[in-house]
């Protein structure tokens, strides 16, 4: 919807007209494309250009109206700052807007809005027309009404048309799955789908699913190939329904594994067609590319590995969602100097096996050692001196 708004916005900024009479009747031209999304919001502004400051207020009335094939309903309302009133008569819309400003203002002020919901595509001519004497009252100013369209977005707050919505899209290498929803009851739900370089339209089978759901499966597609798909169906009260969208189906799935020295390369630059991706701590990268010749560089530390695989086209499973994966090595270059991650765990684990059996030796010899020393004599319990006992000195 991004696309859509940037889109209205740029094909709808009006073309006034120069009239500095009180009266004026101002057009702006608006054209819904071909892919709106029906209750997409269409808000317009109805802007009062003061080319003088000597009014004191001013009171309009105006009449805004469309024409053209572009089905169009009333949702909201708005003002800044005074209230408006309206009332639909077919395609008139008449507004009466309150005070316009102040004394002493000058420029273009924004009179109120009135918002829209796109219900079809289609074109229309929107109309301001403002009358003077009794139903402008400017004393001296020169007032021109003007109708602005400033905003062209999808809103789940405001009352929507009969639409498809919640668009799903799963892609696979030769198919690609839809689902959607309506926010009606909807009857004569259609799909089909042409590729993008061709006119010619291909039926799918649309399944139909509980709460206004439904699916269908565009299938022997090309890969890497966009098509674009219509889902066409009708509302209870008669409104058409109709989404009109685009997919792209995967390429082939393949395997890229940069190794060195027959090691893994982790964190090692991939590029394909201009784009960069990383391979992880196995020196794996996975991705899908088209069939045929794929130039790929490999960098790693500033230094660049070229080599060209040739992506074969696969017998498709399950319905085209499935194909056999393509693996591909990539060898660096001698004189590329990477820095290889190593597994530790087998080295940790060595080490420690070393240590224990280091450790049982050391631990036996001492025991064998022990085992075989002679033992040491004892002392006798009852130990008497081997001295001879002091004489007796006679005096």
């Amino acid at each position: 919807m991004q696309k859509t708004a940037i889109l209205l916005l740029g094909i709808i900024l009006l073309g006034f007209t120069t009239s500095t009479a009180h009266a004026g009747v101002e057009s702006a031209y608006f054209e819904a494309p071909k892919n709106i999304e029906a209750g997409t919001e269409l808000k317009i502004l109805i802007r009062a250009n003061l080319s003088q400051d000597e009014h004191s207020s001013c009171f309009a009335k105006t009449t805004l109206s469309y024409s053209g094939n572009l089905k169009l309903k009333t949702a909201t309302t708005g003002n800044y700052p005074s209230p408006i009133n309206f009332q639909q008569n077919l395609q008139n819309i008449n507004m009466t807007t309150g005070e316009c400003r102040s004394a002493g203002y000058t420029g273009s002020y924004i009179l109120a809005y009135l918002t829209f919901q796109v219900l079809s595509e289609g074109k229309a001519t929107i109309t301001s027309k403002a009358w003077k004497n009794d139903d402008i009252e400017v004393n001296g100013s020169v007032v021109r009404l003007s109708p602005i369209v400033i905003d062209v977005a999808p809103s789940a707050n405001t009352i929507v048309g009969p639409r498809f919505q919640g668009i799903t899209i799963n892609p696979y290498v030769g198919a690609i799955e839809l689902a959607w929803g309506s926010n009606v009851t909807a009857k004569d739900i259609k799909l089909s789908y042409t590729p993008t370089d061709s006119n010619s339209v291909i039926e799918a089978k649309v399944t139909t699913l509980p709460n206004n759901s439904y699916s269908g499966i565009l299938g022997q597609l090309e890969a890497s190939s966009s098509y674009n798909f219509t889902i066409t169906g009708m509302a209870e009260d008669g409104t058409a329904l109709r989404y009109d969208g685009y997919a792209t189906t995967k390429g082939y799935p393949i395997k890229i594994f940069v190794q060195k020295n027959n090691l893994p390369v982790a964190n090692a630059s991939i590029i394909i067609d201009d784009y960069t991706y990383k391979t992880d701590s196995e020196g794996i990268y996975l991705t899908n590319v088209p069939p045929g010749k794929a130039d790929i560089r490999i960098e790693v530390d500033g230094k660049t590995t070229r080599q060209t695989i040739n992506v074969d086209k696969k017998l498709l499973q399950d319905n085209g969602k499935v194909a056999d994966r393509q693996d591909f090595t990539i060898t660096l270059d001698s004189d590329v100097t990477v820095t290889e991650k190593l597994n530790w765990i087998p080295y940790v684990v060595t080490a420690v096996f070393v240590l224990i059996i280091i450790a049982g030796a050391v631990l036996g010899l001492w025991f064998r050692k022990r085992m075989k020393s002679p033992e040491l004599p004892t002392q006798p319990e009852n130990t008497e001196s081997t001295q001879p006992p002091n004489p007796n000195i006679e005096s």
